[in-house]
């Protein structure tokens, strides 16, 4: 064999070894930009069908449309995307890619999934947790209108809400149509309700409004509240129990079954109870854990200005090192501290646009009160104790603090057993505020509250708690895998990172996350080593056959 046969081969060989990684990466770039656009498809798609999801893009000449026909159509509009997402091969792809086409597909493939149950939960729109929805005044007749057929067919296949899910909706439904009438005909919005007064075309649209309202209105309490469904849980329902479990793999994005997860909710239940109790005892409360968790909770003298100024005072202390060994790259807004008092809403306040409404409301005082009073005395009066007193007033504190996660986690358990037991295994209204009275010492209304969501959304409550333990095992799986290489605020960072995703996904997330960490330690620049080795060996065989 010739020198210039050898060289040839060899030049050949290498050109193989580049131009091959030319077209995989060609293939990836084809791949990657077909993703992209299948996720612009679906944007778009949700766009044109939830306008009021979108106000900020300028979507309000569309209405969004309550008919069944339009549900089908939705149904084959992801139908279609669906096919053209399987057409893509997962394999070739990188791994960041390779989790983004499978958020997309676990997507869609849900949204066609559950539209098998569309004749169920669609048929109800309106109950004391969701009122009127409309982006705009003059598509507001025709929604009602449509909302009420869906509501009738619910009334003859026997699909209807509880009466619970229906206490004080008239009341909302009354509230929701004050917002949007009251701006054309309120003198004190001067410059609408002046436009509204000498434009007949808007006063037709209030007109019209109106009168659909006084429809719904009449609706509701002649037909739809006196054909409620009878018992509480989805069970008494025809296939209501596949219906339920629909909701419960929807909502907690998981394949557990309803004795699943109320056996885990019991167990649960069973773990976070024993701690209380070691708790109590240590604190030396001879009393039953109901009577114990509702008195520490509830037994305070803080009024309402002084629970403001505590909470305002840990908004601005916050310690920036702290979260830094938690999260990473964490951007903290300027938050807003507003005090309010409403007496139906029990909840501790809520957040929007970086605005915390904090419900000052005397009766719905917490132990995390307790604690933002507890660690400022602590600092105050730590020069005047001796190190014995400082050391048990220290273990106090960490004893409530306890005492204030297991609360919150002993709720999420009891709704794992409630939904279940409501749902699924035919509890009453009646038993699910018992367990829950029993285990949280609640407030009676706020308990009642609790269980009438659970009722009016199934399964929606039970994604707290496997949420909570599905990344507590990640978080375990984790730290046990990569030992001291695993920092808590990467780990925060990749379970943050993608947004909201199903816990089927966010196990993938972490699976690759872990491995990339151990292949960077065990093998850094194997790959390179690994082609110039295989490149090699290559030609040296080459060589020996053409010799």
């Amino acid at each position: 064999m010739t020198f210039f046969m050898l060289f040839t081969a060899s030049l050949f060989l290498v050109g193989v070894f580049n131009v091959f990684p030319r077209i995989l990466a060609s293939k990836h770039v084809s791949a990657v930009k077909r993703i992209r656009n299948l996720e612009e498809q679906l944007y778009n798609h949700l766009k044109e069908e939830y306008p009021g999801a979108y106000v900020n893009e300028d979507q309000f000449h569309l209405r969004q449309s309550f008919t069944l026909q339009t549900y089908k159509r939705r149904k084959n509009l992801n139908k279609e995307l669906l096919s053209e997402i399987n057409k893509l091969n997962l394999e070739s792809l990188a791994s960041e890619d390779k989790i983004n086409l499978r958020i997309l597909r676990d997507y869609v493939k849900t949204f066609v999934r559950g539209h098998r149950w569309v004749m169920y939960g669609a048929l109800n729109p309106f109950n004391n947790l969701e009122g009127i929805y409309s982006t705009d005044l003059e598509h507001l007749p025709v929604q009602i209108y449509e909302q009420v057929s869906l509501m009738r067919k619910a009334i003859r296949l026997k699909r209807t809400n509880h009466l619970s899910s229906m206490v004080n909706v008239i009341e909302r439904l009354q509230n929701d149509m004050n917002l949007h009438l009251s701006p054309f005909l309120s003198r004190n919005n001067s410059s609408i309700a002046q436009r509204s007064f000498q434009d007949k075309g808007i006063l037709r649209q209030v007109q019209m409004a109106y009168e659909a309202f006084v429809e719904l209105k009449s609706f509701l309490v002649n037909e739809y509240i006196p054909a409620t469904r009878k018992a509480t849980g989805l069970h008494s329902m025809r296939n209501g129990i596949g219906y339920y479990k629909a909701c419960l793999k929807f909502h907690t994005t998981s394949d557990m079954s309803p004795d699943e997860a109320h056996v885990t909710g019991l167990d649960e239940v069973e773990r976070i109870a024993k701690q209380i109790n070691k708790i109590k005892n240590q604190l030396n409360f001879n009393t039953d854990l109901t009577t114990f968790v509702k008195h520490v909770q509830y037994h305070t003298t803080i009024t309402p200005d002084q629970q403001f100024l505590m909470v305002r005072d840990v908004l601005e202390t916050v310690n920036d090192t702290l979260l830094d060994t938690v999260f990473y790259k964490l951007q903290k807004p300027k938050v807003t501290l507003l005090p309010i008092v409403d007496g139906k809403d029990l909840s501790l306040g809520s957040y929007r646009s970086n605005v915390f409404y904090i419900n000052v409301n005397p009766s719905i005082n917490r132990i995390h009160m307790h604690l933002v009073e507890t660690f400022p005395a602590i600092v105050r009066i730590y020069s005047t104790l001796d190190f014995t007193q400082y050391h048990l007033a220290i273990q106090l504190i960490q004893h409530i603090s306890r005492l204030g996660r297991f609360i919150s986690e002993i709720l999420r358990a009891c709704r794992l057993v409630v939904d279940t037991g409501i749902h699924a295994f035919g509890w009453s209204r009646e038993q699910g505020i018992d367990y829950i009275r029993n285990y949280t010492g609640s407030d009676q209304q706020e308990i009642e509250n609790e269980v009438d969501m659970i009722i009016t959304w199934p399964g929606r409550a039970c994604a707290y708690k496997v949420g909570e333990m599905k990344i507590k095992q990640l978080r375990r799986r984790a730290k046990n895998i990569l030992g001291p290489n695993f920092r808590l605020e990467d780990f925060h960072d990749v379970i943050l990172r993608k947004g909201p995703v199903s816990l089927r996904i966010l196990d993938d997330i972490v699976g690759e996350w872990i491995k990339d960490i151990v292949n960077a330690n065990a093998s850094n620049g194997i790959w390179t080593i690994t082609y110039g080795y295989f490149a090699l060996y290559a030609n040296i065989i080459i060589i020996f056959f053409l010799s």
